[in-house]
């Protein structure tokens, strides 16, 4: 009796096709213990409510964000980090008499607004005094430290995600200054079992944790929106600064975007990033966009030449549309430069890879380097479609013949020196026009 009289089998033969790299999928980088996977991907903020999450999470905050996009992403990962960091904010005041301080705290998704007005001979001291009894009183899962010139507010346990606002950063200025907590190893971790992603996110954005986070996208091929509450990036001016977003620039990174809100908990990064992602690589420019969800930062004209000077990334209004600007890396390059050209890179390799996988076998011979040169020349015809790169003039591909090639590379089956020409498409993001009207 022969096998298939009880057990049918069908096998269909399928071409190798290499993974394709996801360069619309962002990673949420977060601390939470709803379960031991390094990562998981939603389609939704309802699917991390399945998962345990609740409205009080920061990935939950986040997800919301990006999903409310239009476009938005397919999925996100959350990432799960074991060295969890432990939140805390410094709130340092100028002391003005009789004057009114505002801040409000946001703990378990719950605003408390708190108010302090210093007296007619006012001091840091007293202001710093004023604020800590406040928050004292709220009898929250914090501690307050006078710090002398400032107030130290911190989270009584690793991984608690708690938001502070202030009303006027002129008076009270703010910084999340916790320190690294180990992310580095945790991004290892999380990219050794799933790397199918590309844009890392963090709800916890201190200097230092993104610093570390900055220094690893730049080593791993990813790209980074690093986003920050800090008042330096917008008060200070860019010489002598010391600011995250003057370290990042300094540090010329290509591969991190630092982004600057007012607000820590309305998500600017999260939402710009869920904004973008879905286009095309190459196809899209990160100026301009409007985001669901955001409300703008009130940035006045030092502010906004600080922030430019410092290659910063803000959203605010202009002529009653709000939008984000400038769409810069650290080293002043365009973010769809570095997005789009990690795509070119990677989707060509994965095309030579395939051609490779599929064939009986490629020869080295003129005729092999021309399935080399078709793989190169299509994907340089994909950047021309999506907007990259442009099509006049047209990209160029040379291979050389094999009769170039060194007996060494021939035995070792290397066939190197394949190199092509190509521009880049570019974006308009500033117009000048001048006319004359006569009678």
């Amino acid at each position: 009796m022969p096998i298939s009289d009880i057990v049918s089998i069908v096998v269909s033969l399928q071409a190798a096709q290499a993974l394709a790299a996801g360069f619309g999928v962002p990673l949420v980088l977060g601390a939470h213990t709803h379960n031991t996977d390094r990562i998981r991907f939603y389609s939704s903020p309802d699917a991390l409510t399945a998962d345990g999450f609740d409205a009080t999470d920061a990935e939950t905050s986040m997800l919301a964000s990006i999903f409310a996009q239009n476009p938005a992403p397919a999925k996100v990962a959350v990432g799960r980090r074991a060295n969890r960091p432990t939140m805390r904010w410094a709130l340092t005041p100028v002391a003005a008499n009789t004057t009114v301080y505002k801040l409000t705290i946001v703990y378990a998704g719950v605003s408390h607004p708190l108010t302090f007005t210093s007296d007619a001979s006012a001091t840091v001291a007293e202001i710093i005094a004023g604020l800590k009894a406040l928050i004292d009183d709220l009898a929250l899962g914090l501690t307050t430290t006078d710090q002398t010139t400032y107030l130290r507010v911190a989270a009584n346990t690793a991984g608690a995600y708690f938001a502070i606002y202030v009303d006027d950063t002129s008076l009270l200025g703010i910084a999340q200054d916790n320190v690294d907590a180990g992310v580095a190893a945790d991004l290892d971790a999380i990219n050794l079992v799933d790397s199918s992603w590309y844009c890392i996110l963090s709800p916890y954005k201190s200097a230092a944790e993104n610093a570390a986070i900055a220094a690893w996208t730049e080593a791993h091929a990813k790209f980074f929106v690093a986003a920050t509450q800090d008042s330096e990036v917008i008060s200070h001016v860019a010489a002598g600064a010391a600011d995250i977003a003057a370290t990042i620039k300094a540090a010329a990174y290509t591969r991190t975007a630092c982004a600057y809100h007012h607000g820590d908990g309305t998500n600017f990064a999260a939402a710009w990033a869920g904004k973008c992602l879905p286009y095309d690589p190459g196809s899209e420019t990160w100026k301009f966009k409007t985001l669901a969800g955001v409300t703008p930062s009130k940035l006045n004209d030092t502010h906004l030449t600080n922030l430019r000077a410092k290659n910063c990334n803000f959203y605010y209004t202009v002529a009653g549309i709000n939008m984000a600007a400038e769409g810069t890396v650290g080293s002043g390059d365009w973010i769809d430069t570095t997005r789009g050209v990690d795509w070119l890179k990677s989707r060509m390799g994965e095309r030579i890879i395939t051609a490779l996988a599929n064939a009986k076998k490629v020869p080295y011979t003129d005729t092999g380097a021309v399935v080399l040169e078709t793989e190169v020349r299509a994907q340089l015809q994909d950047g021309v479609d999506v907007g990259l790169l442009r099509s006049d003039p047209k990209p160029t591909v040379t291979i050389p013949s094999v009769a170039s090639q060194s007996t060494s590379n021939r035995q070792a089956r290397y066939f190197p020196n394949i190199t092509f020409a190509a521009q880049l498409a570019g974006a308009v993001h500033k117009v000048g026009v001048s006319g004359t009207v006569t009678p």
